[in-house]
This record gives structure tokens, C-alpha cells and sequence, in this order.
């Protein structure tokens, strides 16, 4: 197969390399830019077969036998034994009947490039990584926090930011007295709601009868000694932001389905309602007792907890906190 003299002239003029086959995978031309990017000789080339050519390690892939097989445009990452890494478009040139004839191969030197990525990679994954043992260092340091040597702690903190850029629910466990309130304030002051509402309700101070109408409001008129305008629930005074709700195991098995509704699609009805009011509220939950084994007792949604407890968050007590340090 001869390739005309001016289409010679064409390719040899490109930027990007060629590398052109016939219909058997037999290389018939490659162009003076295909030689420069590959560091690979015209002759040592052509007249190869590119399956011998991967076969002896030359090119990892060769994407002329792809195009040869299913009659279409198909792209790869390549790489050779000179070191180069390739980014080649295998094209079909067809005749008359339909047939592939022909396959003209676009290439580009991406070794650079790649090498650029990974470096670029790599800084940030130094950054990120400096940048969270300074707010780490600076948050034990500060006066105003906890200081502390307890490598689980400090696993803790790491977590915490690491978490910083996403909106998941966390469940906060621990014994009574560890600080689950402090940890739920840092999470929320490192999020990216710090600068909106931050709703702090504790469920087992608050009368059951009473605890739904303080979560999800009610409309005027709802009950007898209501008010007549209404009043918000602290998940809509929460909205943008985040609600604490505190000792958790002590929630009402029956205002636990409509808990999950507000976790599961952002909206609840308020009492004496008939419209769902959409709300953006990330739930921090915290408690010192053991769900699962409420769970098992049916005092607890098992669906429910796995929506909480998307992050889970385990305070160590005092005593092996201070062993530790």
C-alpha cells in the first residue's frame, strides 16, 4: 500500500505524530513527529506487524488492532519502552465497501504532562497534610481547648478535619462527662457551616409530649394553649446550618419515624400541618448509651441509626484518656 507523496508532505508537516497501518496491522508510514516523540527509527518500524511490536515490549497496547476489530474511532493511554507515555486515537479509514483499509493513528506526548499531575498530586497531599497538623497543633496549643497528649485524641482532632469539607451526619459516643458537647462544637466550627446556626437540644430534658413540638414546630391553632402564630421547630431555625441533638437514646420510639423522614428527605410536617417544610440541616447526634443494644430491645430504629451514624466519633473515657497522655 503507497501512500501519495503530498499526503506525506501533510503529515510530516503536523505537530502530532502518525503512525499509519494497513487493514492487516502491518505499519506502513509513520511521520517525522511519530519519530520524534517515540524516539523510535521509520525502520525499525515499518513493515512491523504492531502485535509483533507489542509482543517484544515496544508499545504496551496497540490501539490499530482495536480499531481494525470493532471499525471505529478508539482512544488509549500508551506506553513505550523508550519511557514515553502516549495518548494515541486510532482512526478507520473505510473504502468503498464499507471495509477498513486503512487505520491513521493521532498521537501525543503526555509523559510531561503526567509527570506534572503526580507532582501537583503530591503537593497537594503534602499541603492537606500540613495543613491539618498545624490546625491540629494550633487546637491543642490554644488555651481556649483541650490540651492533650492522648494519641486517640489526637486521632479524634484529625478526624474531625478531615471531615471539615463534607456535610455527613456524625454520631458522637462516649461516657457521660468526656465532652461530646465540645467535640460537636468543633465539628460544627470547622465545617462549612460555621457561620450558620448552630441548634443544641438535649432530648432527655425535655417532657416526651412535648419534644416534637420542639424539634418540628406547630401551626396556629394546633392545640389548646398554643400559640396563635405558631411556632418554629429548631430543625427549621437550624436550616443552613447544624443541630445537636443530644443525649439521643432518650428519643421517643414514636417521634423516631419522623426523625427519620427529616434525615432521610430534608423536610417534616409540623404539628397540625398538611405541608412538608424542606429543610438543609446537618445532624450531629451524640449519646452515652448503646444504641445497638437498644436496637436489639426495639427501643431503637435500626435505619435510623445508620443515618446518624454516617461518621462515628468514640470518645475514650477520662481514665484511658489520661493514661495515654
Amino acid at each position: 500500500m503507497i501512500i501519495e507523496d503530498f499526503i506525506v508532505n501533510i503529515f510530516d508537516s503536523l505537530y502530532d505524530g502518525i503512525f499509519v497501518t494497513d487493514n492487516k496491522g502491518v505499519c506502513i508510514y509513520v511521520n517525522q513527529a511519530y519519530e520524534r516523540i517515540s524516539g523510535l527509527q521509520p525502520t525499525y518500524l515499518i513493515g512491523k506487524h504492531v502485535g509483533k511490536l507489542v509482543k517484544d515490549g515496544v508499545v504496551s497496547h496497540a490501539v490499530s488492532l482495536d480499531v481494525l476489530k470493532d471499525k471505529k474511532r478508539k482512544s488509549i493511554n500508551q506506553k513505550l519502552n523508550t519511557g514515553k507515555e502516549l495518548l494515541v486515537t486510532g482512526n478507520p479509514v473505510f473504502d468503498n465497501n464499507g471495509n477498513v483499509y486503512m487505520v491513521v493513528t493521532n498521537v501525543r506526548d503526555t509523559t510531561d504532562l503526567n509527570k506534572l499531575e503526580q507532582q501537583i498530586n503530591h503537593y497537594k497531599k503534602m499541603e492537606e497534610r500540613y495543613s491539618l497538623e498545624m490546625k491540629i497543633n494550633l487546637l491543642e496549643k490554644n488555651k481556649d481547648h483541650i490540651y492533650t497528649k492522648s494519641s486517640a485524641m489526637k486521632n479524634i482532632y484529625e478526624l474531625i478535619y478531615r471531615i471539615s469539607s463534607v456535610d455527613s451526619n456524625v454520631l458522637i459516643t462516649g461516657e457521660t462527662g468526656v465532652g461530646k458537647e465540645f467535640i460537636a462544637n468543633m465539628v460544627h466550627q470547622t465545617s462549612r457551616r460555621k457561620n450558620q446556626p448552630f441548634i443544641k437540644i438535649n432530648c432527655g430534658a425535655i417532657p416526651k409530649d412535648l419534644l416534637e413540638s420542639e424539634l418540628f414546630g406547630y401551626e396556629q391553632g394546633s392545640f389548646t394553649g398554643a400559640r396563635k402564630a405558631g411556632k418554629l421547630g429548631l430543625f427549621e431555625m437550624a436550616d443552613k446550618g447544624t443541630i445537636l441533638l443530644d443525649e439521643l437514646g432518650e428519643l421517643p420510639v414514636e417521634l423516631q419515624v419522623k426523625l427519620l423522614r427529616a434525615v432521610q428527605q430534608q423536610e417534616f410536617i409540623p404539628i397540625g400541618g398538611t405541608k412538608a417544610k424542606k429543610v438543609d440541616t446537618r445532624i450531629i447526634a451524640a449519646t452515652n448509651q448503646n444504641l445497638m443494644e437498644k436496637i436489639k430491645e426495639g427501643n431503637f430504629r435500626q435505619d435510623l441509626y445508620y443515618r446518624l451514624n454516617v461518621v462515628s466519633i468514640n470518645i475514650p473515657p477520662l481514665r484511658v484518656i489520661w493514661s495515654t497522655s
